[in-house]
């Protein structure tokens, strides 16, 4: 089927609220990735929530053709380019507990891990109309960890990318003040609203009770956090932090911060 009609047949799902439409044989993963992008130009910003899981989140990335694509194209196209987590995901702040993240605020000092915690000084997203495809890591006793494919997060006692957790794997988990190891029992992928990314002075948080980095593929962690440091460094010295990055990094800074990393 040629890219036009295949379009056509993605912009009639959305308008339906319908299933998304099933890719015909012979779509290459080139055509499913400009397909995808339309879809988000033309849709993303009047979609109602029925048609954003249809059309704009594409768990599938316009039906079953996210399969021709390759899994680092895939996690990119189907999370939206975000590396994230969603806005009904928590961290837990000092003296106010659990808190969704589309609430919490410069300011705000988090839970980090290993019993520490740390102020969130700034978010490079910050973006409550964005609907995505996720990896849901469930881990054992009951916590479930909601966040964008290629984020990082402590796994074995190191950094892996979300999209490479595997069941059997082990996290650093926080429980009140218990700070443990539990075993990852199942991961998939669901859709969700938002996209929020606090960094917090520490370059960690814990969200829904698994320590996370503040990171993610965009530019390697270590890398990351040396890139921040200025900012850091003006608002320990002064508690300011301009409005942007209070509302979220621009795109334009997420991308330089990945030029200058030389990163992809």
């Amino acid at each position: 089927m040629a890219l036009t009609s295949f379009t056509l047949t993605v912009a009639l799902a959305v308008g339906a609220a319908a299933t998304v439409a099933p890719a015909a044989d012979g779509v290459s993963g080139d055509e499913c990735a400009e397909a995808y992008d339309k879809c988000i130009g033309e849709h993303r910003f009047r979609c109602d929530a029925a048609s954003d899981i249809t059309c704009c989140a594409l768990l599938e990335c316009v039906g079953d053709c996210a399969n021709q694509m390759d899994a680092d194209t895939r996690a990119d196209k189907c999370s939206g380019g975000g590396r994230c987590f969603p806005a009904a995901a928590t961290a837990y702040v000092v003296g106010r507990g659990a808190t969704r993240l589309d609430e919490l605020r410069v300011g705000d000092r988090v839970r980090v891990g290993g019993g520490q915690d740390s102020v969130v000084h700034m978010f490079s997203h910050r973006d409550s109309a964005a609907v995505s495809a996720f990896v849901r890591v469930v881990v054992a006793g009951g916590l479930e960890l909601v966040v964008s494919p290629r984020h990082y997060i402590y796994v074995e006692g190191g950094l892996r990318e979300a999209k490479m957790v595997k069941v059997g794997d082990w996290v650093e988990v926080q429980v009140g003040e218990a700070v443990e190891k539990r075993e990852v029992v199942a991961v998939d992928e669901v859709v969700e609203r938002g996209l929020y990314n606090p960094h917090t002075m520490a370059g960690d948080i814990v969200v829904d009770g698994v320590r996370a980095s503040c990171y993610t593929g965009t530019v390697p962690p270590l890398v990351g956090h040396w890139l921040l440091a200025p900012l850091r460094v003006v608002y320990a010295l002064t508690g300011w932090v301009p409005a942007f990055l209070e509302k979220g990094a621009s795109a334009r800074i997420v991308s330089m911060m990945e030029s200058l990393s030389g990163g992809k």
